[in-house]
């Protein structure tokens, strides 16, 4: 049987992008502006899924979303200067998607599940105001671009290129390390199907992240 137009096979693309030139962009952006700041390596991994208003607790066209492992790797640069906000930006890669189960009465590949992976380069710019010491909180906007996989083993249509999010965390410091908990809310749909015949098939990237962070160096003092 023929698969629905919105789960036909699409062929993935990759795009050129060199993230080392845009981190020193950003270094010497940061430096030029704030005049002291401080670079720190980041790593964070949790869980990730695609948000659906109409169907995020029923079935929809015989399968299910399922939470996948999502990752994110990067570096960041933070103004440090003043105690009462250090606003941040970086750049970083970051994996996210969901596992979609078709439900074994389905009458196109029952039982089966397939991946819908998302590998972006993102770019946040945000801030983060400390409480006390070592405790504080942040929130940034994330911009997010395809870097490959754009498609997966079977997916709607072929993702948007850009996506955006909101970023809201709690993080903890001592000396040179920072742990921190981040929820990424995602704003645009990420297949760009939007409503169809009273039926919502939008789906928003949404995840949250356990992140570890090491402060390399402190520049501009």
């Amino acid at each position: 049987m023929r698969l629905p137009s919105f789960l036909r096979m699409k062929t993935s693309h990759f795009y050129d992008f060199q993230p080392s030139k845009l981190l020193l962009i950003l270094l010497f952006v940061s430096g030029t502006a704030f005049g002291q700041f401080d670079l720190y390596l980041t790593g964070g991994a949790g869980q990730s899924q695609h948000y659906s208003f109409d169907h995020k607790h029923q079935e929809m066209s015989g399968f299910t979303l399922n939470s996948a492992a999502s990752l994110k790797l990067g570096a960041s640069v933070e103004w440090s200067k003043h105690n009462f906000i250090h606003p941040f930006t970086g750049i970083q890669y970051t994996m996210l998607g969901s596992i979609n189960k078709f439900g074994e009465n389905y009458h196109v590949n029952p039982g089966t599940s397939y991946s819908f992976t998302h590998n972006y380069i993102t770019i946040p710019f945000g801030a983060g105001i400390p409480l006390y010491k070592t405790f504080g909180i942040d929130f940034s906007i994330l911009n997010s671009f395809q870097l490959s996989n754009r498609s997966s083993e079977i997916i709607a249509v072929e993702s948007r290129i850009w996506d955006a999010a909101l970023q809201p965390g709690v993080y903890f410091k001592v000396r040179n390390w920072k742990a921190s908990f981040t929820y990424y809310y995602g704003i645009r749909d990420v297949f760009g199907v939007g409503i169809k015949e009273n039926t919502d098939l939008r789906f928003f990237n949404r995840a949250w992240h356990l992140n570890i962070s090491y402060k390399v160096k402190t520049f501009g003092r």
